[in-house]
């Protein structure tokens, strides 16, 4: 929980941020590979002058929460120079999992949270709870990276798109209160959660030459006002990682279709690369079909995209509406795309969105939510959801998922989103 005190130092941006109309923002590159177009200095410290949240004092293990909403607001504020303060109590009251999970979230959860539009939220300055009934979406991410603990690209992403939100295994028995340095050689899962705010390579601790400068959400008593230095040289940090990139600023007009409560936590494949899913959606009103979302397994995963009319049968060609070609997805996370041409729909009417999904080397490439003992008990869609190999070969073969499904592998919702807009 943040001090009030601390919250009031935070340019209160609230409301004006619902009302200001439709704007899309996205991280430059955030899919960039090639770490070497940007000049890395030996120090970055977002601390002088950059946009970085005040330092938060977590609930009882929910420092997840808290790291994410740094990163979350932090990251707003590089882009427009300002942000308000998102309620990480309300990420923890509605991640939608399992509640024993509370207590050991992680980013999968943050980005089910954003994906479906349940926050964030303005949060009061009091008590840090959302400001209800003024509770509208401040912006809408509609992007997640989860990205591989390359200490160059982590770099990057600092001075490009803000904090880190990352995983570590914190004791006590590993931090240097003098120093304020922590280093962890073991194997140890991961526990703590943090966002990472800058590098210093020339800082030498117990366990070599460099560290990274990470802000916790244990109060400005803790460390170096709520700072602390992790040592290159450590163990458990950076395999976890995320940022959420990109966002629209649309007001409350744009909405999101979902049958994945949860997200993508598992996957399906045909014992190859390739794997399609196709959902149907139907409009409740007269809609205009803007964007499509999905979650995105492996690294370098390949996606077709196309908006259909109809149920695709091989004897009959696709009713193809609009889509989007080849597309390739660097990381994992979550991705949507604007549509090159918006797709109008009458009350009542279905449309589909098939999603061809590759990665080299992998076998499980289509994203699916499902139940998970002490993790995750979503709602089965039914006659919703369907799974094939690769359409191009096989166009005709789709395989029912969801509720009453005839395998229990293909009990799952596909992580496919359609957003839409109210056809004025």
């Amino acid at each position: 929980m943040m001090k009030p005190g601390i919250l009031h130092t935070i340019i209160m941006a609230a409301f004006s941020l619902c009302l200001q109309g439709q704007g899309e923002w996205l991280c430059p590159d955030p899919d960039m590979s090639d770490t070497g177009t940007i000049r890395l200095p030996w120090l970055y410290d977002m601390r002088n002058g950059g946009c970085l949240t005040p330092v938060r004092v977590h609930s009882p293990s929910t420092c997840w929460a808290s790291a994410a909403m740094t990163v979350l607001e932090s990251s707003l504020c590089k882009a427009l120079g300002e942000a308000g303060t998102f309620s990480e109590y309300h990420l923890i009251d509605h991640h939608g999992f399992d509640p024993g999970r509370t207590s050991s979230g992680n980013h999968y959860m943050v980005t089910a949270y954003l994906a479906r539009h349940s926050g964030p939220l303005i949060c009061q300055p009091e008590d840090g709870t959302p400001e209800i009934p003024n509770s509208c979406l401040p912006v809408t991410y509609t992007q997640a990276r989860y990205l591989p603990g390359e200490r160059s690209l982590i770099k990057r992403m600092l001075m490009t798109c803000g904090p880190v939100f990352s995983m570590m295994y914190f004791k006590d028995a590993y931090f240097d209160t003098t120093t304020h340095v922590y280093c962890y050689s073991g194997l140890s899962r991961i526990n703590h959660a943090v966002a990472i705010a800058g590098w210093n390579d020339t800082l030498v601790t117990r366990c070599g030459q460099g560290a990274w400068i990470v802000q916790n959400s244990k109060g400005v008593l803790f460390g170096e006002e709520g700072f602390f230095y992790v040592a290159y040289q450590d163990s458990s940090f950076l395999r976890y990682n995320a940022i959420w990139p990109g966002w629209i600023r649309s007001g409350d007009d744009l909405r999101v279709l979902y049958y994945d409560t949860l997200g993508a936590y598992r996957g399906l494949g045909f014992d190859g690369p390739d794997g399609t899913g196709l959902v149907r959606f139907t409009a409740e009103n007269d809609l205009r079909l803007v964007r499509v979302g999905t979650f995105v397994n492996h690294p370098d995963t390949r996606l077709e995209i196309q908006v259909l009319a109809a149920f695709p049968d091989s004897l009959e060609p696709y009713s193809r509406l609009t889509g989007i070609p080849d597309t390739i997805c660097s990381f994992a996370g979550y991705y949507s795309f604007p549509l090159p041409d918006h797709v109008k729909l009458k009350t009542g009417e279905d449309f589909y969105i098939l999603i061809r999904y590759s990665c080299e080397g992998q076998t499980l490439p289509i994203p699916v939510e499902t139940h998970v003992s002490g993790y995750s008990d979503p709602l089965m869609a039914e006659d919703r959801c369907w799974v094939g190999p690769d359409h191009r070969k096989w166009p005709g073969i789709w395989h029912p998922c969801g509720k009453n499904s005839l395998m229990q592998s293909l009990e799952v919702n596909l992580c496919i989103k359609a957003y839409v807009k109210p056809d004025d």
